[in-house]
C-alpha cells in the first residue's frame, strides 16, 4: 500500500495573493507572503 505522505510534502503553504511560497510556517487560514503583507500595510 502507497501512504500519502507525497501528497502532503507537495502541499506548500503559497500566498493568497501573488501565489510565492511561503517558507515560514504560520498557524494561520489566509497565507500572505512578506511582500504582499507589507504593501497591504501602508
Amino acid at each position: 500500500m502507497k501512504t500519502t505522505t507525497n501528497t502532503i510534502k507537495r502541499h506548500k503553504k503559497e500566498c493568497c495573493e501573488c501565489g510565492a511560497e511561503i517558507k515560514e510556517q504560520r498557524e494561520s487560514i489566509i497565507y500572505e507572503c512578506e511582500r504582499c503583507m507589507t504593501q497591504k500595510a501602508e
